[in-house]
């Protein structure tokens, strides 16, 4: 079974290897590629796909008017947010419309369990499915913190980036919370209310409230990892990826197998907490070496290592914010 699994992916993540080790050395422009791809590639593909099969619009009519009205509709409830946020609309908003649809648990547990494995695998994906309307929320909070972070540490230094990294994590816990604390609740009628009340899913309410936990882990570690990545420190937030991924082989799978369904969920918690504990780890090392940073470049340019502000003209205290910088520890201590 285990080489059934490893002969699915390991091809995948070798792709993904190769193609990381070439752009480090070579750097390439993607724009172009990228552009491709979107404009030309993609809209080919699905409709290559959707011109193979039959396809009967008025059947469904309202599945789409359905669709339609999902996304516009999370887009006229994003708008605000992004104004109230006083952030570019242009980058929270469609995160918000569309979310990832697209999955591959199915395909791969048919291709690596068998007939046996389908139904616990469905049953993950509907309990996932009530939690996947999170996933644009997420993304689109932690898109916002990288470029806010950035800005912040050049204009503010490293403690304006954790203020502005707080402030849009506070932001998604909120838009999260209501819905999160509802399935968490009551994961049975809410299974009951998206899949009607005879369906087989009402007898996972533990694992509900687990996948709800692990959901919460993992925005936590998105909140991180953008962070990071808006203080220059990219290279941890890639540590933090090798040990999730270290964590699929070693605990998401063995558990997987040997409990099934219970053990997958149970994991891939697990996993998730370990990332999350390790994230911390590499981002309080982040802020110090940054602070350190900013401190040898204002002791050399004579700045503010706060605010960035010249004071070769009063080199005690900074006239912009109020800061002392008289010593080496005033300074580093900012």
């Amino acid at each position: 079974m285990i080489e059934r699994i490893l002969g699915i992916i390991l091809p995948v993540f070798t792709i993904v290897a190769l193609g990381w080790l070439y752009a480090r050395r070579t750097k390439p422009d993607m724009t172009n590629v990228n552009r491709l791809s979107m404009t030309i590639v993609a809209p080919a593909l699905i409709f290559s796909v959707l011109a193979s099969k039959s396809f009967e619009m008025a059947k469904y009519g309202l599945l789409m008017l359905g669709s339609i009205g999902v996304v516009l509709g999370s887009g006229i409830l994003a708008w605000p947010v992004a104004r109230l946020a006083k952030v570019n609309w242009r980058t929270f908003v469609p995160p918000m419309m569309f979310n990832n649809c697209g999955n591959m648990g199915l395909p791969l547990a048919v291709l690596a369990f068998g007939d046996a494995g389908f139904p616990l695998m469905v049953a993950l994906f509907a309990i996932s499915n009530l939690l996947k309307l999170c996933n644009p929320v997420m993304s689109g909070v932690a898109g916002l913190i990288t470029p806010a972070a950035a800005r912040k540490l050049s204009t503010e230094g490293v403690r304006g980036a954790e203020r502005i990294s707080l402030k849009f994590a506070i932001l998604g816990t909120a838009m999260l919370a209501p819905y999160l604390l509802f399935i968490a609740l009551l994961p049975t009628f809410t299974m009951k209310l998206l899949y009607g009340a005879n369906t087989p899913f009402v007898g996972f309410p533990g694992l509900v409230r687990m996948c709800v936990m692990g959901y919460w882990v993992i925005f936590a570690s998105a909140v991180l990892t953008a962070f990071l990545n808006g203080v220059g420190k990219a290279r941890y937030t890639f540590y933090g990826q090798i040990v999730s991924a270290v964590g699929q082989f070693a605990i998401l799978m063995p558990a997987n197998i040997v409990f099934g369904l219970q053990g997958y969920i149970w994991g891939g918690t697990a996993n998730a907490i370990i990332q999350l504990l390790f994230l911390l780890i590499l981002a309080r090392r982040g802020i110090r070496e940054v602070r350190a940073e900013a401190a040898e470049i204002a002791a050399g340019r004579r700045l503010c290592s706060k605010c960035g502000y010249d004071i070769r003209a009063t080199p005690d205290r900074c006239p912009e914010c109020g800061t002392v910088v008289s010593t080496a520890d005033a300074t580093i201590s900012n």
